[in-house]
């Protein structure tokens, strides 16, 4: 589906979930789809502002990830810092059933631009003991509790 490409205004591009259930194939799927559709439309050094949300069979909305600044050209870089963030927060969100993936986004007009450099935010390294999650709990995988 083409898309008409609108300048300096917020956009909400959604990707219905099929099954509630969100994946990382769910998120690459949704970002392509969006980035397909505007492609078509914006030159490759445009700036793109985005934002990655979920939403709530209750209309409620989560922010997973932080405001991105990037180029067409670094997509797949953005798809992999979409999905780590969910990786960080998926436990928090999974039992709440999420319906849609929303990507907020804004293209900038060149004209308005000195320069067009992406400015990708990725979340702090965090070291992850590695863990069982069992009925919401997060156990270790040892019992030599010493360690």
């Amino acid at each position: 589906m083409k898309q008409n490409i609108i300048f300096n205004q917020w956009i909400d591009y959604n990707y219905k979930l099929d099954n509630q259930i969100l994946t990382e194939r769910y998120i690459s799927d949704a970002l392509f789809s969006l980035f397909e559709n505007l492609s078509y439309s914006i030159k490759d050094n445009s700036l793109i502002l985005i934002q990655f949300k979920i939403k709530f069979e209750d209309t409620q909305y989560r922010s997973i990830s932080y405001l991105q600044s990037i180029t067409i050209n670094d997509l797949d870089e953005l798809n992999d810092i979409f999905i780590e963030f969910w990786k960080l927060r998926d436990e928090d969100y999974i039992s709440l059933n999420p319906s849609h993936i929303i990507f907020t986004y804004k293209i900038i007009n060149n004209d308005l631009l000195t320069e067009t450099k992406s400015k990708l935010n990725r979340s702090r390294r965090v070291n992850i003991v590695p863990s069982f999650n069992f009925k919401g709990f997060n156990l270790p995988k040892t019992m030599d509790y010493l360690n």
